[in-house]
């Protein structure tokens, strides 16, 4: 039954009937939910805890493919809670810009598929800002980094940019002799 779901995608089938069903209960038992369909395979799997562990490493994988993190936390070693957030690009290391590589609706319908939620990410923190704010506090750090790095010969140590005293040739040493 279980390896019937997956192999022939009945879970999908069902989900459509699901979706036109009177009762809640029966809807809610045949929507789509492939966090409940891993556990169902975890289960198939539990004559081996290696097999059973590497049903949630594929999932997670295939989706780390797509630049989606996915984790669960577990109740009594099995899923319960799915977390997914999109992965971040870095724009401009010195200025840490980041923003996310999937819209945050595909996020809602991927966390819904897996019946979990999203974890804020970073980016969304930077976006809340007005764009004035955000591009005043970029060149504020970049031109402390600046001052930083110009600052940093500066002050007479074996640092980065001080040169020390040239020194002569030792004595008694002499060229072509």
């Amino acid at each position: 039954m279980i390896r019937n779901r997956l192999a022939h995608l009945n879970m999908l089938w069902d989900a459509a009937k699901g979706a036109g069903e009177p009762d809640p209960a029966k809807a809610r038992e045949l929507a789509l939910n492939l966090t409940r369909e891993v556990t169902r395979t975890r289960r198939l799997m539990g004559y081996d805890r290696k097999l059973r562990n590497a049903v949630t490493k594929a999932v997670i994988g295939t989706l780390e493919r797509e630049k989606i993190a996915l984790s669960w936390h577990c109740t009594c070693h099995l899923p319960a809670a799915a977390h997914v957030a999109a992965e971040q690009a870095k724009h401009l290391k010195c200025a840490e810009i980041v923003e996310d590589l999937h819209d945050p609706a595909f996020l809602r319908m991927v966390a819904a598929v897996f019946d979990g939620e999203i974890v804020a990410s970073k980016a969304a923190s930077i976006e809340t800002r007005p764009p004035d704010q955000r591009v005043g506090a970029i060149f504020a750090r970049l031109r402390r980094e600046m001052v930083q790095r110009n600052n940093r010969g500066k002050g007479g140590g074996k640092g980065r940019g001080s040169f020390p005293k040239r020194v002569g040739r030792s004595g008694g040493h002499r060229r072509g002799s």
